[in-house]
């Protein structure tokens, strides 16, 4: 059976960008406390190849999540434990 969809990190990334921009350009998306399109375009640029290394090293692409994690709870001042 051939392949419809590519698989290619930069066509995903583009696509997944591209629907950003719509959504946001049509008011449906607003970004806010600092999220941007560049925000977008790098969790993007992370998340696909990290998939890939989730399928050859899971463990390690574990890690890589988390600390992407804390640094984007950390950029953006996202508390750890919510207290009320």
């Amino acid at each position: 059976m051939e392949k419809v969809l590519p698989n290619n990190d930069v066509f995903w990334i583009a696509f997944y960008l591209a629907i950003e921009i719509f959504t946001t350009s049509i008011t449906m998306q607003k970004n806010s406390h600092g999220w941007n399109l560049w925000w977008s375009l790098f969790h993007n640029s992370s998340q696909f190849p990290l998939f890939i290394l989730h399928h050859k090293n899971p463990v390690l692409a574990w890690i890589i999540a988390f600390l992407f994690l804390g640094f984007i709870m950390k950029t953006f001042g996202v508390p750890a434990i919510m207290r009320r």
